[in-house]
């Protein structure tokens, strides 16, 4: 497991990476076809769930973490009305891989890897360009000396 690998996103944004998941040697982790992905962002402190990325059919369940094919590539999404509730901190995270077989029988016994955990952090929007008046323009040059 990679540990110390940190992530953050925007309040308010379309959020979307793409996680290669290798091996000591560098090669990617080949999963089933059947594999599915979790990962679970909790509060530090009481460990309340912040928000939960599912591979799922479901589409009613927005926040996503998608094992793509046997690539070793896996893809986590937040879209926007799930990161505009979110509250700005930093929280932690862990993604774990199910492994199954094609059929899917082993999806109660499967076998699970945890893939890495690190910080998320849930960072605030600063300025809220739908406010500018249309054809504001602004300038601002930084010299060094």
């Amino acid at each position: 497991m990679q540990s110390g690998v940190d992530l953050a996103l925007t309040v308010g944004e379309d959020w979307s990476i793409y996680i290669e998941w290798l091996d000591i040697y560098g090669n990617p982790v080949a999963s089933s076809a059947g594999s599915v992905a979790f990962m679970q962002v909790r509060n530090t402190s009481n460990k309340n769930l912040i928000v939960e990325f599912n591979h799922t059919n479901n589409p009613e369940v927005k926040a996503a973490a998608t094992v793509l094919g046997t690539s070793g590539v896996i893809r986590l999404t937040c879209p926007t009305e799930i990161s505009t509730a979110l509250m700005p901190g930093v929280y932690e995270y862990d993604l774990v891989v199910k492994h199954m077989d094609e059929d899917r029988t082993l999806w109660a016994t499967g076998q699970l890897t945890y893939v890495m955990t690190g910080s998320f952090q849930v960072r605030s929007r600063i300025t809220d360009i739908s406010a500018l008046p249309p054809g504001l323009m602004t300038a601002v040059t930084v010299e060094s000396n």
